[in-house]
């Protein structure tokens, strides 16, 4: 059996893409084994689904630290040990500019013992992060090879803790350099040990086949190839440098990255034509790909709304429900859809299902904009096997992303198939997929470009009974001719087509199998 190994930097259980591609190679007899991440969301080892396809996460925390505290080791030699010699061999010049210096030996004594301050605290920094390798290394069932010790009186890290009581509310000027330099030490020598151990499992996987979802993961990938000769895919899920809240510095970066990979690349799947078409003409390296749409399974049966949806977010039954189910980000127009929740129709209610960063922002507009909670309710997100029940509760689905990359301007989220899939039509911002998938199936409403609190409110109250009645027909007829069945064929044939040294084109825009 042709051995497939997939990479994907998350922990795979919530990424629908991932596993649906997994499932289809692996009903095709490859033998498929998916290499992700151990995170907040997923620790566990590994996983086998019912189609044969393994899910082996990754554990990188712990050298990431080991990393990090072997950085500093040697930093703290490099900077301490030179600044030494300078202390005794200016001691003489030294003492003759302070006046309260006896001899010059008094001062190097006091330089040398500041110094020697300074590389003990450095070398505590990085006992405190093997103490943190070691600790990861506990919980997933290893024994800690770094012993606990009680500090003493005159710890250095005792005395840091205290300085940092005596200054809590004060300014620090130093804490905002402090924390960007631990953000960029946790990325640098996290991403190098990511890279590093996945490499390291591919060779030992030995596929012949490497699978890269997205671009953070071809590198990996190519170093990969190079070491066991397997063929590479490289699967676009978006336009990886027109990610909305990227900076300009990193957009560049990934844009050479994008082009330094592409002649590497031996198939190019994609999930729209949109995407395609751009990123064949920025970077033609690439070769001729295969759209692979975020489509649903086919339905087996009639959506059925059993009610949880309205229990578990306490509303009425003569309510209607507008849902946003999905990653709370920013740049999704989530703020602007929670702000439109108390101009909303009186029988319509707002249920925002999901999580992400930007919760703790949108609770915070809605104790604004609705203190009682009358008209938006938050629920956590639903297991992926049970989404479609738990979203056959909504009367409406929105999608209100805003226009600030290209990334969104041609976007076709799992939303454009998940919301029909469950009988519920959309309300979406119109953007070109979105458009041509919206109304070219009559599926649903679009929202003015820029969307507005009073705008969403005004497109939910103009769709009477009649008209949401027709476009659930129309989404539940939608599903059940669009659907992973006609995608997952192009995927077969992309694997095929590599295997006998050509790769065939399959394109068509979404919604229009």
């Amino acid at each position: 059996m042709p051995k497939v190994a997939a990479v994907v930097l998350n922990s795979v259980s919530r990424d629908a893409r991932v596993l649906k591609e997994a499932d289809s190679l692996a009903a095709a007899g490859h033998d498929v084994t998916v290499f992700g991440i151990r995170d907040n969301r997923d620790s566990t080892p590994e996983d086998t689904r019912e189609s044969g396809a393994r899910i082996v996460r990754v554990d990188w925390k712990a050298q990431s630290y080991r990393s990090i505290a072997r950085f500093l080791r040697v930093v703290t030699v490099i900077i301490c040990v030179p600044l030494l010699l300078l202390a005794f061999a200016a001691g003489d010049r030294l003492s003759a500019v302070i006046e309260w210096a006896v001899t010059p030996l008094t001062t190097g004594a006091l330089l040398t013992g500041a110094g020697l301050y300074v590389a003990r605290l450095g070398l505590v920094a990085a006992e405190g992060f093997s103490r943190s390798a070691a600790i990861v290394d506990a919980s997933h069932g290893h024994a800690i090879t770094t012993p606990p010790r009680r500090l003493s009186r005159w710890h250095p890290r005792r005395f840091v803790a205290a300085l940092r009581r005596r200054l809590r509310g004060t300014r620090r000027p130093l804490g905002g350099i402090w924390k960007r330099l631990r953000v960029w030490l946790a990325r640098r020598f996290g991403r190098v040990a990511l890279e590093r151990e996945l490499v390291r499992q591919l060779r030992a996987h030995q596929p012949d086949v490497i699978h890269c979802h997205d671009l953070i993961t071809v590198p990996v990938g190519i170093r990969a190839k190079r070491a066991t000769g397997a063929k590479l895919v490289y699967d676009a899920h978006e336009i990886y440098e027109e990610v909305s809240q990227l900076s300009e510095w990193r957009r560049r970066r990934f844009r050479l990255m994008q082009r330094r990979v592409s002649g590497h690349v031996d198939a190019f799947i994609t999930v729209n034509d949109h995407i395609h078409d751009y990123l064949r003409a920025r970077y033609p390296k690439l070769p001729e790909g295969a759209v692979v749409c975020n489509a649903v399974l086919a339905p087996e049966d009639p959506p059925t709304d059993d009610g949880r949806l309205r229990i578990a977010a306490g509303v009425d039954a003569g309510q209607r429900i507008v849902l946003y189910q999905g990653g709370f980000a920013r740049f999704r127009g989530l703020d602007i859809l929670v702000r439109s929740a108390p101009l909303l129709p009186d029988d319509w209610t707002l249920v925002m299902m999901g999580w992400g960063a930007y919760e703790a922002e949108l609770l915070r507009i809605a104790d604004e904009v609705d203190p009682h909670r009358e008209r938006v309710r938050f629920i956590p997100g639903a297991p992926h096997a049970e989404l479609r029940s738990w979203t056959a509760g909504a009367d409406l689905g929105a999608i209100p992303y805003e226009n600030v990359c290209l990334n969104h301007w041609f976007c076709s989220p799992n939303k454009l198939w998940e919301y029909p899939s469950a009988g519920v039509p959309i309300l979406a911002s119109p953007y070109p997929v979105l458009s041509e998938m919206v109304l070219g199936n009559e599926i649903g409403v679009l929202l003015d470009d820029p969307a507005t609190p009073i705008g969403i409110a005004e497109a939910v109250g103009a769709l009477t009974p009649a008209a949401l009645a027709t476009m659930r027909e129309n989404a539940i007829a939608f599903v059940a001719g669009d659907n992973w069945s006609i995608y997952e064929a192009r995927l077969i044939s992309t694997y095929e087509g590599m295997r006998e040294g050509a790769t065939p084109r399959s394109r068509t825009s979404a919604g229009s199998p």
